[in-house]
């Protein structure tokens, strides 16, 4: 009987936590990025090949962010 009277005990504590406990939510990756778009003016062909831009991506997220492809825009 006493046996008995724990295990309920037991289950209902449990159960009753599982009800209030408040659910953990997160959000994932999350992509930044500072700028999108760059204007760098007028450019002549010859200076083509030394054009530099650097984006700063960053995750803002609370899980790892997978970048998987990358195509020029």
């Amino acid at each position: 009987m006493k046996k008995t009277i724990k295990c309920i005990s037991v289950v209902l504590l449990v159960g009753i936590s599982l009800l209030f406990a408040q659910p953990t939510t997160s959000k994932g990756p999350l992509i930044e990025v500072d700028s999108v778009k760059v204007n760098l003016g007028k450019i002549k062909k010859e200076e083509v090949k030394l054009l530099k831009h650097v984006f700063i991506v960053r995750n803002s997220g609370d899980e790892p962010l997978k970048i998987t492809r990358v195509k020029p825009g």
